[in-house]
């Protein structure tokens, strides 16, 4: 399937989300409107390019996600490992505590929840869409969404969260649903405008009823129904609204390397919010252009990196070929 700008425009706008998010910690508006959306957008994501593997045979098809996934995953969790030790040993830490915590942070999937995350996702979408009629597969993705509901643990979520794997169901089903549909007629502008506004709407309600915390790292949801319905409002609204965009070039470039950057941006984010404070400038956490200057600059860093992956060790990052595979 030839690569869609859109979508890594997409994935890019996900980024840029997280990013800012962990940069501006503060309850703001910010945080109100992309808490509900900003991670289950890649799951839909996800989805979207589901349909593109899911004619695979079963080990061919978790062969593929591993080597996407996992192996970056795996990778780039023990690349980092040099770079968290050196933070956690300012911090504190001794070099035999740092590299034990280094250890089980990474084989309980929590250095990069995401990854090992949607590999599960990926895989369990995979079985559930080889169910025949589609009302037992239907059924199959409700029952396996109210499994995940029932094993959220709030503040001690799972190893490589499968009760988020779960949750995040609806999302990929999403994504999935738009891919089924294609690109060959995209929305009319008034089918945007009404989805635009049911999607305001329903934010507005969420901050109007205090109910938009939403910390998918730790299980938390301020209100899991709503926060469900808000999201998948606002991430269908985006699948119907970017394709009639054009993404600019940076975008792009953040939308083909965001398994890089969501595995280094916080690097330099936690060194330039040290930094700021050092000089005595506004708090990142509560000050949204502070927020924005230093979110711009980590993922400028993570340009070091990605060239870096990409010229000598692509696979890393899940790819096939050096330069932009």
């Amino acid at each position: 399937m030839k690569r869609k700008s859109w979508v890594d425009a997409l994935r890019a706008l996900a980024m840029l989300m997280v990013v800012l998010t962990h940069t501006s910690t503060a309850e703001n508006a910010l945080f109100a409107l992309t808490a509900a959306v900003k991670m289950p957008l890649f799951f839909a994501i996800s989805g979207y390019l589901l349909r593109e593997n899911e004619d695979r045979a079963p080990l061919e098809y978790a062969r593929g996600r591993f080597v996407r996934l996992l192996i970056p995953y795996f990778a780039l969790s023990i690349a980092s490992v040099p770079i968290v030790m050196a933070f956690r040993m300012h911090w504190g830490d001794s070099a035999r505590e740092a590299l034990s915590w280094n250890a089980r942070t990474i084989l309980r999937g929590d250095l990069a929840w995401y990854l090992p995350c949607l590999f599960l996702n990926e895989l369990i979408t995979y079985a559930l869409r080889r169910i025949r009629p589609i009302w037992a597969r239907l059924a199959g993705f409700a029952l396996a969404t109210a499994a995940g509901v029932l094993l959220l643990r709030p503040g001690n979520p799972l190893p490589w969260r499968p009760e988020l794997a779960l949750c995040m169901l609806p999302f990929t089903l999403l994504g999935r649903a738009f891919a089924r549909r294609g690109d060959e007629k995209p929305f009319s502008w008034a089918q945007i405008a009404i989805a635009g506004a049911l999607a305001a709407a329903l934010l507005a309600l969420q901050m109007h009823l205090d109910l938009f915390r939403v910390d998918v790292n730790a299980d938390q949801f301020d209100c899991l129904g709503l926060n469900l319905i808000t999201g998948l409002t606002v991430v269908a609204f985006l699948f119907m609204l970017m394709p009639r965009l054009s993404g600019a070039r940076w975008m792009l470039w953040i939308g083909r390397n965001t398994l890089v950057i969501y595995m280094f941006h916080d690097y330099p984010v936690v060194a330039l919010c040290g930094l700021a404070r050092k000089f005595a400038l506004p708090d990142p956490a509560g000050n949204l252009p502070v927020a924005a200057v230093i979110s711009a600059i980590a993922i400028a860093l993570c340009w070091i990196p990605c060239a870096l992956i990409d010229r000598f060790c692509p696979w890393m990052a899940g790819k096939r070929r050096a330069h932009g595979a």
